[in-house]
């Protein structure tokens, strides 16, 4: 037994460099999840960040460890710009074999100022392991809430070897276990209301009371139902015929036209707090019709796009748009979430005085 506690122990060293006393440990690998098919972006987008980060392999399909020379403090103090990661937690504990839950307690970092946590394992699940931490860490005072958690302690087991690591919630680009949010609804009018449901969670959008919200190319009218159900006045635009269960609601306006003949023709003085486009369409089409829609919204109003990705397209077509929507915005972030498929959402704050020429 002391025999593979020693051996768990060294482990726990290697994982991270002690800089000295008195001084943080330094963990060089990180446990990243991203679309599959979008893996080779995520880490072009690292190693744009640091061209000696690397892959030390694959976990899963879509799931890699990745050694960073700088560390994974110095990861989230630089905060680069990541598009295609969909969620991250560090390697502070590794072992093989047999695992116990105080062991991983004692190698993992846990934040000082605790609060409500959650544990989150992934691979060759144990929900006894699971069970066994969270009631050790409930002895400790902490408290569990697995919706909206403080931190995080993520675990993945893979070929009998246990990755471990606590982070907090934020730092992991995602509350939910790798990155997967899992809306249980039955009335679903399309697959789509999940993209703007996760947008909304992760970039911490709600309305204010009587909030007026612009949908571009809303049929069959997904986005604009999860609008409403936020609380947003929403005016639907579309020349294609929205769901029946929206047509009598009392905060809804449905124009029946193309978004480009709405914008033309729409009075200017007519503002809202947020626009959203979520339209099947060439990527600069799309960002040219935003730049079109940027006097309709507030200043400081928010919008939330996605960006259509044909094959081939990557960061640099990406960025070319992102550019360009920064003539009226301000790019607040700019993710491949888990319900994107060929796209990614883009995040965006109307720039305060007169539009850009």
């Amino acid at each position: 037994m002391m025999e593979r506690r020693l051996t768990l122990r060294l482990r726990r060293v290697a994982v991270g460099r002690l800089r000295g006393v008195g001084m943080e440990t330094v963990y060089h690998k990180i446990i990243i999840t991203t679309r599959p098919e979008s893996a080779s972006f995520a880490m072009g987008e690292l190693q744009n960040y640091d061209r000696g980060i690397r892959p030390v392999g694959d976990l899963a399909v879509g799931v890699k460890e990745i050694y960073l020379p700088g560390g994974y403090g110095k990861l989230l103090a630089d905060a680069p710009p990541l598009i295609f990661v969909r969620h991250m937690f560090p390697v502070q504990y590794f072992a093989v074999g047999e695992y116990a839950a105080a062991d991983i307690l004692a190698g993992v970092a846990i934040p000082d100022d605790g609060g409500a946590f959650s544990v989150q394992m992934r691979g060759d699940t144990d929900p006894g392991l699971i069970r066994r931490l969270e009631n050790a860490l409930e002895e400790r005072n902490y408290v569990r809430d697995d919706r909206y958690p403080r931190w995080v302690l993520s675990l993945y087991a893979h070929e009998g070897g246990l990755y471990a690591g606590a982070s907090r919630c934020g730092d992991n680009r995602s509350a939910w276990n790798g990155g997967t949010p899992r809306y249980k609804r039955a009335d679903f009018i399309s697959r789509a209301e999940c993209k703007l449901m996760e947008a909304m969670e992760t970039f911490g959008l709600r309305p204010r009371p009587h909030a007026r919200a612009l949908d571009l190319g809303a049929a069959p009218g997904g986005w604009s139902k999860v609008l409403l159900e936020a609380g947003f006045h929403v005016t639907a635009v579309d020349p294609g015929a929205l769901d029946k269960r929206l047509a009598h609601h009392p905060r809804l306006s449905y124009v029946c036209a193309t978004a480009q003949r709405f914008l033309a023709a729409r009075d200017k003085a007519e503002i809202f707090d947020a626009v959203v486009n979520d339209m099947k369409m060439d990527m600069y089409d799309s960002v040219r019709v935003m730049l079109d829609a940027a006097p309709f919204l507030a200043p400081g109003g928010v919008a939330v796009m996605t960006l259509k990705l044909a094959k081939g397209q990557g960061l640099r077509k990406i960025n070319k748009a992102l550019a360009l929507l920064e003539k009226k915005y301000r790019v607040g972030d700019t993710r491949q979430l888990f319900h994107n498929r060929d796209e990614v959402t883009v995040l965006l704050y109307r720039l305060s005085g007169p539009a850009a020429p």
